[in-house]
Parts: structure tokens; C-alpha cells; sequence
């Protein structure tokens, strides 16, 4: 994969229970779309996120674990729900100590951990494994304060915010890339 994408399964929730409707399943499509064309190519980037409906004492069972490891990049929709979910904590951390002994966290000066705020959340109240990046914006708070909802995927400031996300993990990935084809030759 190519991204991992690590959510709370409240903020896919709608009250109709219209699947196509729900925030987290509509920004996945958007990532989609927006990776493939500027890779040019449909299916060019791999994303995956986990649909299935996880009972509150699962295990962080094997097919989790196992895309995080194979995983270039982690994409976390935090959000209040996200901060209080033991899964998304769990997940957050095992692609943190993965990518310290998988080519490192940072490449260049790219974090491989995406910070994608969906409600306005303080900085401290983030995780640490954030480290010192600021995050990328998909909330429709004016200021500083109050209460922010997901930015509609109908809108302009939705398709303006996934250009500039879509441009820092294309970007990432390239460099990822980069990085380990000239490790692989330098092994050689």
C-alpha cells in the first residue's frame, strides 16, 4: 500500500445510514481519484483503510498490522473521536515504531505521518507521534476557536484543501521512493 488511511468510525457515521454519503468514505474516493490523476493513471496508489465493523474488544488483528507494515505513508482523520479511539492510538503507534526501523519517519524534510485535522483540534491535545509537522486542514472553523465540522466534499474548499494534501503525499511517496532505490544501489 501506499497510503494507510486510520480513522474513527464515528466520523464515517451518517443518520441515514447512507454509505456513500459518509465523510471518511467520500474523502477516500477523493484521495483516490486525485492520487491516480496526478500519478496519471486510475489505481496508480494504493490506499488502504479498514471498512469492516470492529467490535470495541477486538484484536489489532493481522490484516491491520499487516498493511500498516507494508504501508509508505499513514493518513490520520483526527478528530475528536479519533483522539479517544484506542484503535486509531494503536494504529497510529505501530506506523510510528514501523517507519523508525523502515527508512525512518522523516525523508528530506517530509514527515511520513500525515496529520489531517477534520475537527478543530488544539495542538496539544495531537499525539506526539505528529511530531512538529501543523497538519492539513479539512474543517470549516474561521478562527482559532469554537467547534468545526468536516469541510463538505461538495465544495471548493474541500477540492482546494485535497490539492494541497494530494501534493504533499505524491511528493512524499516520490521521495520515498527516491530514497530507497538509491539505498537499494548503494547496497549493491
Amino acid at each position: 500500500n501506499d497510503v494507510f488511511l486510520s480513522y474513527a468510525r464515528v466520523d464515517n457515521a451518517t443518520a441515514d445510514d447512507n454509505p456513500a454519503q459518509a465523510w471518511v468514505t467520500q474523502f477516500h474516493r477523493h484521495l483516490e481519484i486525485a492520487l491516480s490523476k496526478k500519478a496519471g493513471r486510475l489505481e496508480a496508489m494504493s490506499i488502504w483503510r479498514d471498512s469492516r465493523a470492529i467490535a470495541g474488544n477486538g484484536l489489532f488483528d493481522q490484516m491491520i498490522e499487516q498493511a500498516i507494515q507494508h504501508s509508505a505513508v499513514f493518513v490520520a482523520l483526527v478528530s475528536n473521536g479519533y483522539l479517544v479511539s484506542e484503535y486509531c492510538s494503536r494504529e497510529l503507534r505501530a506506523f510510528f515504531a514501523k517507519a523508525q526501523t523502515d527508512g525512518g519517519l522523516v525523508v528530506g524534510d517530509r514527515y511520513r505521518i500525515f496529520n489531517v485535522q477534520i475537527n478543530q483540534i488544539p495542538p496539544p491535545r495531537w499525539p506526539p507521534e505528529f511530531g512538529r509537522t501543523v497538519g492539513f486542514t479539512f474543517h470549516d472553523a474561521q478562527e482559532d476557536k469554537g467547534e468545526a465540522e468536516p469541510t463538505a466534499a461538495s465544495s471548493d474548499l474541500f477540492r482546494y484543501q485535497m490539492r494541497q494534501l494530494v501534493a504533499a503525499i505524491y511528493d512524499t511517496l516520490a521521495r520515498l521512493r527516491e530514497h530507497r532505490a538509491n539505498s537499494e544501489a548503494t547496497a549493491q
